[in-house]
């Protein structure tokens, strides 16, 4: 009943000094406005919210392994040792061809950074049981707005599959050094690779096996810190060691000496060096190091770029395709396709429930003209509706809040809200 007695007169307050100071309230009003002008163009555009959701996964690779050795030898175990962590509400798994997916949900509210270390601990423990051709147990938290911001295929008609990787390699960094880019991956990058096919029965002549073929070959391009010498006052570094740069070079290594065949030398017959060219074909190729990607039919390598947590979608996207169209300006002999653009569906449903949002108020302001028939009234109710949605922004602003679905949702809820009150209103003047 206090608290009651007490916002009465506070609102009683208020009443009376915006009818004995018109002025004030209105450099006020006009203030907000500015503010809120100033914080709709600073202001982050999301699709939804930051959410720290309560749900983890851990996923284990297991390399040719069957959906039902994967259930039994790798889902079962960690399902077993997850179990029992507190908060867990829920848990689901998945085991599939050479892959298992074990996924957890806690109770809102969850400390999920501790639940997290929790989860590895038990991991840890389990991790000795599972098949030794299983990779390491993965674990991942959920997050929504942990998709890639944009999909972009580069596809080149003169440039063969190697330049264009190095090409593409060398403009990461561009992109990488955008503000809210936090990082860009390539996939379907390649690069050209050098094949030693050899004869057996050669090597078996030579007493030489695979292994000692492959450490002859590496021992031979190897490059190591020489130290350092000085002379005539100068201090030089030297490295000891070379470096195999053509094919020609990799078949003129030496690998051994054949004996019973040779050139006459003093004492004897001295056996007759063997070059690699002699027992193996040396070839290059270009190999692929991620997979082959396409679009549109043909070989493309993909640009995915993730953005910092926080960043503003639409103005990152937007920095993003400026960028592109600057590089593609500079090297004409590139082609830029955006396949996935997350600010587009993003501009998209915002501007649907900004434009649902401004034909409610319109409807409204109607239905209010039908039934008020006047026109002070139908200013007051009409003006209060964008003054009271612009002054939000400031709110949203300093609240470190973002204009997504569910602010603009709450926004266009608020508009009803905002007209009953004023109805209300004027029915007690």
């Amino acid at each position: 009943m206090l608290c009651f007695v007490s916002l009465r007169r506070i609102s009683m307050q208020l009443s009376k000094f915006a009818v004995r100071r018109p002025v004030a309230v209105t450099v006020l009003v006009i203030i907000t406005l500015l503010f809120g002008a100033i914080s709709m163009q600073r202001i982050g555009i999301d699709l939804l919210p930051n959410l720290d959701l309560p749900i983890a996964a851990v996923i284990t690779v297991y390399p040719g392994g069957a959906a039902k050795t994967i259930e039994q030898s790798v889902t079962i175990p960690i399902e077993g040792s997850v179990s029992g962590i507190g908060g867990l509400r829920s848990m689901e798994s998945y085991s599939m061809e050479d892959i298992s997916a074990v996924v957890l949900q806690f109770d809102w509210g969850t400390d999920m950074l501790s639940s997290l270390d929790e989860i590895r601990n038990n991991l840890a423990q389990v991790a000795l049981s599972l098949p030794s051709d299983a990779q390491a147990p993965v674990v991942v938290q959920i997050d929504p707005n942990a998709f890639p911001l944009m999909l972009i295929g580069v596809s080149s008609d003169n440039l063969s599959a190697v330049d264009l990787s190095e090409e593409i390699t060398h403009i990461k960094p561009q992109l990488e050094q955008l503000s809210g880019v936090a990082q860009v991956s390539l996939f379907g990058t390649s690069q050209e690779e050098v094949q030693v096919l050899f004869d057996p029965d050669y090597l078996n002549e030579i007493d030489l096996t695979p292994v000692i073929l492959q450490q002859l070959i590496m021992y031979q391009n190897i490059i190591v810190p020489g130290g350092a010498v000085t002379a005539d006052g100068i201090r030089y570094t030297t490295r000891a060691g070379s470096q195999i740069n053509s094919v020609e070079e990799l078949e003129n290594i030496i690998v051994g000496m054949k004996q019973g065949s040779g050139i006459l030398g003093l004492g004897g017959l001295l056996p007759s060096l063997t070059y690699l060219g002699d027992i193996a074909e040396v070839t290059t190729h270009i190999e692929p190091k991620d997979g082959i990607t396409r679009y549109d039919g043909q070989d493309t390598i993909l640009i995915q770029v993730m953005r910092q947590s926080g960043a503003n979608t639409v103005q990152v996207a937007a920095d993003l395709k400026e960028t592109l169209k600057q590089i593609e300006g500079e090297r004409p002999h590139l082609h830029f396709a955006t396949i996935t653009d997350q600010s587009v569906f993003i501009n998209q449903s915002i501007s649907s429930l900004a434009s649902s949002g401004i034909i409610g108020g319109i409807l409204a302001i109607a239905v209010l003209w039908f039934f008020l028939r006047s026109l002070s009234s139908l200013l007051i109710v009409g003006l209060s509706i964008p003054v009271s949605i612009i002054a939000s922004f400031v709110l949203l602003y300093f609240s470190n809040l973002s204009l997504n679905l569910m602010t603009l949702g709450g926004m266009a809820l608020g508009v009803g809200m905002l007209v009953d009150s004023s109805i209300v209103v004027l029915e007690n003047i």
